[in-house]
C-alpha cells in the first residue's frame, strides 16, 4: 500500500484531541501526505513522488531548511511501515495570503496560491490521490507573524489571515481533502533571531503567538464541526522543540541558542528554523500521533 503526504508547510509535534468526526472507525493506512517552514523544494511540473524517490524531486532530502533531512523526509523513509509519497507544496517564506502580509520575496508563493496548485493539477479525479488514504498537513504563522507585526494595521489584519487560513482549510475539504493535521506555532521567541533580539520583539512575538494559536484552534473546531466527514488533529508543536531545546546536550549541541548550517552541531540550522534533530522528533511525533485513535476534534 502507498501513504501519500500533501504538505502546505509544516512541523507536527504532540496531538491536541478536538474531536472524532468522519466515518472511521480507526485511523487508516495513508499512502499519500500532502504538505501545504516544511519545504523540500518539489516543483508539482518535475518528477512526481514515486517508490525510487518519495518526494518525486529534487533528490533526497532536497532542498530544506534543515542542513539534511526534514521531517518529510524522515517521514517518508523512516517512520512509516509501507511507501509512503510526499507532495510537498510548502515553500520557504511563505504567508497565508501575500495580499494580506507580503513574504520576502514577490515570487513565493502563498497558502493561498498553494491550495490553488493543488486544485489546479492534483484535483481527486486526477488519480493521484485517494481522500480515503491521503493526509493533508499545514503549517502557516511563523513568517505572518514576523513580519505582519510590521505591518500598521496588523491587528486587522491578523484576523483577515486567521479567516484566510480557515477559509485554505474549507477549500481543501471541499476538494475531497478529509484528514488534516493542523499545526500551531512553534515557541518563536525560543530561535537565536528573536531570543536573543530587544525584549520588546520578544514580548510582541509571545503575544502574537499565542493568539495565533488560540485563533486557529477555536476556528479549526469549528471547521470540523461543520464538516462532519473530516478527521482532524490539532497539534502543538511547542512541546516537541521544547523537548530538544530543554535538553540541547542529549541532542547533540552545547546549549538551546546556538545555529550552524550543518544542521547538527546545533538545534538551529540558522537563526531562525530548526535542524535536524528537531526535524526527525517531529517525524517521531507525527508516525506516533496517525498511529494511535485519539481523533481530533
Amino acid at each position: 500500500m502507498i501513504f501519500n503526504v500533501l504538505l502546505l508547510c509544516g512541523i507536527i509535534a504532540n496531538a491536541m484531541p478536538i474531536q472524532e468526526s468522519g466515518p472511521w472507525s480507526k485511523v487508516p493506512e495513508f499512502t499519500n501526505i500532502f504538505a501545504f517552514y516544511t519545504t523540500v523544494g518539489f516543483q508539482y511540473s518535475g518528477s512526481q513522488p514515486n517508490a525510487s524517490n518519495p518526494i518525486g524531486n529534487p533528490a533526497l532530502p532536497g532542498k530544506t531548511t534543515s542542513g539534511g533531512y526534514n521531517w518529510v523526509d524522515n517521514l517518508v523513509t523512516e517512520y512509516n511501515t509501507s511507501l509512503v509519497l510526499a507532495y510537498d507544496f510548502a515553500i520557504a517564506g511563505a504567508t497565508v495570503d501575500g495580499d494580506l502580509i507580503p513574504p520576502y520575496q514577490p515570487a513565493v508563493k502563498s497558502f493561498v496560491q498553494q491550495v490553488e496548485i493543488f486544485k489546479d493539477h492534483y484535483s481527486n479525479t486526477s488519480g493521484t490521490w485517494d481522500p480515503q488514504n491521503s493526509l493533508f498537513t499545514a503549517w502557516f504563522g511563523m513568517n505572518d507573524i514576523p513580519r505582519g507585526e510590521n505591518l500598521t494595521d496588523w491587528t486587522t489584519i491578523f484576523r483577515e489571515t486567521i479567516q484566510q487560513y480557515l477559509t485554505q482549510a474549507q477549500d481543501l475539504y471541499d476538494a475531497g481533502s478529509r484528514y488534516f493535521v493542523f499545526l500551531e506555532v512553534p515557541p518563536l521567541q525560543r530561535t537565536p533571531l528573536i531570543s536573543q533580539g530587544s525584549a520588546a520583539v520578544l514580548n510582541a512575538t509571545i503575544f502574537d503567538v499565542d493568539r495565533f494559536n488560540k485563533a486557529i484552534r477555536k476556528g479549526i473546531r469549528e471547521f470540523a464541526h461543520h464538516n462532519r466527514e473530516a478527521t482532524v488533529w490539532i497539534l502543538n508543536t511547542t512541546s516537541v522543540f521544547d523537548k530538544a531545546l530543554d535538553n540541547p546536550t542529549a541532542y547533540g549541541a552545547p546549549d538551546a541558542a546556538c545555529y550552524n548550517s550543518n544542521g547538527v552541531s546545533c538545534l538551529w540550522w540558522n537563526n531562525y528554523h530548526p535542524g535536524q534533530a528537531i526535524q526527525k522528533l517531529v517525524a517521531e511525533s507525527i508516525s506516533r500521533l496517525i498511529k494511535s485513535r485519539v481523533h481530533a476534534i
